[in-house]
């Protein structure tokens, strides 16, 4: 078994129980700009691309102009939308906490990766309060490989012969597995946006919580000493 030393996180449905919330926003926003969302496409739009993506491509399947100040405007609506109606204290995905610990506890590092601004990531976490247990925050556009980032970012401040096959990710989302799987690192998949027989495939491994996932054993050849990041953005 391979010796893992870091887990990078995904944010929503993975962190974060806020699935249903951010369908019940996206189609809420998309409905008042007359972009009502038909069944079954917010589950293949939201699974398959970044937001930026996804909202690109809702507009023109619906044959309108799309621009970058257009698609940014739209994202900014629907993020402040979100954000007003998040509820607190913050939901988490059940079992994280307990994860997280048995993680630290291992020596590993985790990494947060996601498509938030570092300042939204920040305030998140440390609402969560998380913050003591991510080294570092891993923000990317949607032109950009989020997970090659972060492997590159672990390289530089871990340890430059760190493997991408000692990498973890947890992901539940189509597109950040995707990019995690082009960055060579294994994947462990939460079923929070999609049941687990369209996921078997794309991941390694696949829960639906996570106090089903054998902690102990995926982690049993770990290092246990490693040093600590420094908290960049």
């Amino acid at each position: 078994m391979t010796a893992f030393r870091a887990c990078c996180w995904g944010l929503h449905g993975v962190l974060l129980a806020d699935t249903g919330l951010r369908r019940q926003i996206t189609t809420e926003v998309m409905a008042d700009q007359g972009l009502a969302l038909r069944p079954g496409e917010y589950l293949q739009w939201s699974l398959e691309g970044s937001a930026q993506q996804a909202v690109q491509l809702l507009l023109e399947r619906r044959g309108r102009a799309v621009n970058d100040q257009i698609v940014s405007e739209l994202l900014a609506l629907e993020q402040q939308r979100y954000c007003e109606h998040l509820p607190r204290p913050l939901p988490i995905m059940p079992g994280l906490t307990e994860s997280l610990d048995i993680l630290r506890q291992g020596g590993l590092v985790n990494v947060l990766v996601c498509e938030e601004s570092p300042e939204q990531t920040q305030t998140l976490i440390q609402e969560l309060g998380y913050a003591d247990y991510f080294g570092a925050y891993i923000t990317a556009d949607s032109s950009q490989n989020p997970y090659a980032i972060a492997l590159e970012y672990l390289r530089t401040h871990l340890d430059p012969n760190l493997q991408a096959a000692e990498c973890l990710v947890i992901e539940s989302s189509y597109w950040l597995m995707r990019a995690a799987r082009q960055a060579g690192m294994p994947i462990l998949a939460i079923t929070s946006r999609a049941p687990l027989h369209m996921v078997q495939r794309r991941a390694d491994w696949v829960v639906d919580r996570y106090d089903q996932v054998d902690w102990q054993a995926l982690f049993a050849d770990s290092e246990l000493l490693l040093p600590e990041l420094p908290k960049e953005i």
